[in-house]
């Protein structure tokens, strides 16, 4: 708060009281002054801000219908680059679809000549390496005749032999079996006599025992 200075001849010609009464009348003047400055100031400020913001609301209104103008052209020209982009892609397509089917029947027929000389390559190596087999089988053939024929003959003689061989054997085993089937015989014999006199004492035993009762 500003503080009035008052002249001291002033203050000497209105003493004391007076002087104070002069500020406060002073002081209310400027109190209300105050007031009122604020009081304009403030309406001046509201004024202004109303216009500024009735001046806003009319530029975003205009940017708003400017960007709607903007977005509706963007939109119109980005569906015309995308339908003109979707034909260039669709007739790309086309074409490389065209150009593949091109390649896959060129590679298909080149494939389909290749597997036919393979086949008439294959073909020739087989027919030789049967003949070759064949020659190789006729060989082996003539080769396991002559070796079978061989094991034959051997065969034959060694079976000949076996057979005297086992002929002794078996003249001789039956000498020996017969020798020990007479042994057998003899013993045999020998235990059922020694089996009978004992039978016999027995029923002797028994025959004295009875008569004795």
């Amino acid at each position: 708060m500003h503080v009035l200075d008052i002249p001291k001849v002033l203050r000497d010609k209105l003493g004391e009281d007076g002087t104070e009464a002069m500020v406060k009348v002073f002081n209310q003047i400027a109190s209300a002054i105050r007031d009122d400055v604020i009081e304009i100031t403030a309406e001046r400020f509201e004024n202004r801000l109303s216009e500024e913001l009735a001046r806003i609301r009319v530029e975003m209104a205009q940017m708003r219908s400017e960007l709607r103008q903007e977005i509706a052209s963007l939109s119109a020209e980005l569906r015309q680059e995308i339908a003109s982009s979707s034909a260039e892609l669709r007739q790309e397509i086309t074409n490389s679809n065209a150009e593949l089917r091109q390649e896959i029947a060129n590679l298909s027929a080149e494939l389909r000549q290749e597997i036919t000389n393979s086949n008439a390559e294959l073909r020739q190596e087989i027919a030789k390496s049967n003949a070759q087999l064949r020659q190789e089988i006729a060989s082996s053939n003539a080769q396991l005749r002559e070796e079978i024929a061989n094991s034959n003959a051997q065969l034959r003689e060694e079976m000949v032999n076996i057979r005297s061989e086992s002929h002794s054997e078996i003249v001789q085993l039956g000498a020996e079996l017969r020798q020990e089937m007479a042994q057998k015989h003899v013993e045999t014999i020998r235990w059922m006599f020694i089996f009978s006199i004992g039978q016999v004492a027995v029923l002797v035993g028994l025959i004295l025992a009875l008569v004795r009762r």
